[in-house]
């Protein structure tokens, strides 16, 4: 797994990701545009990444892309993460093949915040 900054994000979090050759995506931030799928939210049944419990682990959504523009970085900040949320996410990334990693340092003041960073396995 690429190591990505994860100090002082609060401070300068885009020129930190920068310096990784990444930058924030337009489009709707869905952990399944890392594989090449596309959000299903607005679809009938909805999208994997808008039902409970997983969810709860995918609040405050941002996506990076990479230089050549393909989705590199899903990063979720939620207010906390149980037990249900933390399964859903791990079932959820071991079936689409991504990697996760929790993070103390959140966008939102760095080690007083959860982040929860996950990225296709390449």
């Amino acid at each position: 797994m690429k190591k990505y900054p994860t100090e002082n994000l609060d401070r300068g979090r885009r020129a930190a990701l920068a310096a990784c050759g990444l930058r924030p995506s337009r489009g709707r931030a869905c952990p399944l545009r890392l594989i090449g799928k596309r959000c299903l939210a607005g679809a009938p049944g909805g999208c994997a990444c808008g039902r409970e419990p997983l969810a709860g682990a995918l609040v405050g959504r941002e996506l990076y892309l990479d230089g050549a523009g393909r989705p590199a970085l899903f990063v979720a900040t939620p207010d906390g993460l149980g037990p249900a949320a933390l399964q859903a996410l791990a079932s959820f990334c071991a079936w689409h093949g991504l990697n996760f990693y929790l993070s103390g340092a959140g966008w939102h003041g760095a080690g007083r915040g959860l982040a929860v960073f996950v990225e296709a396995r390449r």
